[in-house]
């Protein structure tokens, strides 16, 4: 099977580094390409393919892009004799509504914040593909509560982790061994944006600092948010302990010496940096937020119904979710949710047979998201498109 895999933009974004990871998890068997609308620098493999066509905000440049955009993909999937593609631009644009004449498409909805926003655009993208997968089960029940006729033609297919590249990269050595030598680091991963937390992340710090004085926070990552949130740690009581150090090409030396790995987001799809942590065995304390976290954690997407309490999952502490705030100063102060987020935080710390516990499922849990079991589910998923007879693995 020749699959061309369709993406916004080729930088260093979550959904980029999952088509890649899901590229390189079909390869074994399948020709794999992978064609960007724009690419935001950096060097592309020899199966990447830049349109060089980025978006737009002039009207008229949106519909030539348009046209030119789906011009050039069907010269692709002529050249490359494509089969099946896999659209994960996870936005409502001319391209994920087009019709491929001879080709099989699979629409992908990564991001549950945007699913509940956009419920009905998904809806119309998938009367045009012949297949829509979900990155969580979360997820895709939402949408077949709103469309219970889609049932036959939706699937949860879970993100992938290379755990063994994960733990090579992790050998590395870090420039700032004297800082996560002299704490207990608690780090977060993720670009600066309003979906991730990071003001209650500073906040919930400060509240865990006052309980446990060798505590230090580390945040890997850049965006927008960067400079505010960077305001907040400068005004901290505690911004010796706070080290904010940019976007990483190898974040994993990083967490994997870290004590604590936190995800402070409120909303996601399902985060990938929580199979990371899992496959470097590092304790996690998550917000359960929708979707994703407590389907990694204790693999039961029910839980997410008791998301106003704290969990003691098999793999990791689901606290409350947090809500999404715009400030970021000295006026955003810590709610309940907040504020038990940073007492499962002071537990993980203080509970040495607890963390023992999480490092030693951690891994092995990390192993349920390999790219074998991917590329078996989403082979599934290909047949059931050629042979309705089939069922995919959901």
């Amino acid at each position: 099977m020749n699959i061309l895999i369709i993406v916004s933009t080729l930088g260093y974004g979550g959904n980029e580094q999952s088509a890649r990871l899901i590229g390189r998890c079909l390869s074994d068997a399948h020709r794999v390409d992978i064609a960007a609308f724009e690419s935001r620098g950096g060097a592309l493999a020899p199966n990447e393919i830049d349109l060089n066509l980025p978006a737009s905000r002039s009207c008229l440049k949106k519909i030539l892009n348009a046209v030119r955009r789906i011009c050039k993909l069907k010269a692709i999937i002529k050249k490359n004799k494509v089969s099946l593609i896999l659209c994960m631009t996870n936005e409502y644009n001319p391209v994920s509504l087009h019709r491929f004449k001879g080709v099989k498409k699979i629409v992908s909805c990564r991001d549950c914040g945007n699913l509940m926003r956009n419920a009905a655009q998904f809806y119309r993208m998938n009367a045009t593909a012949d297949h829509l997968i979900f990155n969580s089960r979360y997820m895709r029940d939402y949408y077949l509560a709103q469309y219970p006729t889609e049932a036959g033609r939706v699937s949860a297919l879970y993100n992938v982790v290379d755990a063994e590249k994960v733990r090579a990269a992790a050998e590395d050595p870090i420039p700032e061994a004297d800082f996560f030598e002299r704490r207990r680091v608690m780090i977060a991963v993720g670009r600066f944006c309003k979906e991730k937390g990071y003001n209650h992340l500073i906040r919930i710090f400060e509240k865990a600092r006052e309980q446990i004085a060798s505590l230090g926070l580390v945040i890997i990552g850049d965006g927008e948010l960067f400079a505010p949130v960077r305001q907040m740690a400068d005004e901290s009581p505690y911004r010796d302990d706070i080290l904010l150090l940019g976007r990483q090409e190898n974040p994993y030396k990083y967490i994997a010496r870290s004590q604590i790995f936190a995800l402070t987001s409120v909303s996601e799809g399902f985060p990938n940096v929580l199979l990371e942590a899992l496959a470097l065995g590092v304790p996690i304390v998550s917000a359960n937020c929708a979707s994703g976290p407590c389907e990694i954690l204790d693999d039961d997407v029910t839980l997410y119904q008791k998301n106003r309490e704290t969990v003691i999952g098999k793999y990791g502490i689901l606290a409350p979710a947090l809500h999404e705030s715009p400030l970021y100063d000295g006026t955003f102060a810590p709610d309940h949710a907040d504020l038990a987020f940073a007492e499962a935080v002071t537990l993980l710390c203080r509970d040495t047979a607890l963390r023992d516990t999480f490092k030693s499922r951690s891994p092995r849990r990390a192993e349920d998201f390999d790219k074998e079991r991917f590329a078996r589910a989403f082979e599934a998923v290909a047949l059931k498109l050629t042979d309705p007879a089939e069922e995919p693995t959901t």
